[in-house]
């Protein structure tokens, strides 16, 4: 049975339990969750969270490759599951999580912020470049999306002189891209 916000019982538990830092108590949560309804993709995804959080990148990629066929449109699980290939260094299937991202809304900043760095790292500083005009275009004053454009002009990698200092943008808690209000990005889920 969900509650108002759509949760079930046991996933309502297992956030509460996870922001009091109890990730065993979750993942078991959570677990149970799945077990009764395994389509759950809101479950799977908060499973895997629980395992980046517990250091088990593999199980979490795991996880959330399970959630793809059960919501194959929804941007964040998209999203969440190339973040979890680009800190894995797989960056093919990284790539084509962030295309598919993309294409299903094409102003998903944080989709192209991505695929940007996976372009610089590949030396494709044309097609970073792109990303990241893109990027600006729906963000004007974002000022990290300028000093990368600026970087990559200039030759530079994309993160030279941002991270370090500013942690790598797979390490923030917060994206590197607020997403606009009624953009479509809004998912709860992979943000």
């Amino acid at each position: 049975r969900l509650n108002q916000a759509g949760l079930t019982p046991q996933v309502t538990e297992a956030l509460t339990k996870q922001r009091t830092e109890s990730l065993e108590n979750a993942r078991i949560s959570l677990e149970k969750s799945i077990q009764l309804k395994p389509d759950y993709a809101q479950a799977n995804y908060l499973l895997a969270q629980v395992l980046i959080r517990q250091g088990n990148l593999a199980l979490a990629i795991q996880q959330v490759e399970a959630v793809r066929p059960l919501a194959p449109f929804d941007i964040g699980v998209a999203f969440q599951l190339g973040v979890l290939y680009y800190q894995a260094n797989d960056f093919a299937k990284a790539e084509g999580e962030f295309m598919r991202a993309i294409s299903i809304n094409d102003s998903y900043s944080n989709a192209r912020y991505f695929l940007g760095l996976l372009f610089d790292r590949k030396g494709e500083k044309t097609k970073a470049i792109g990303q990241f005009k893109h990027i600006e275009t729906f963000n004007p004053d974002n000022q990290e999306v300028k000093r990368i454009i600026a970087n990559l002009e200039s030759g530079k990698a994309a993160l030279a002189g941002i991270s370090p200092p500013a942690p790598p943008p797979t390490e923030r808690r917060a994206p590197p891209v607020p997403e606009a209000s009624g953009s479509g990005n809004e998912s709860g889920v992979g943000q």
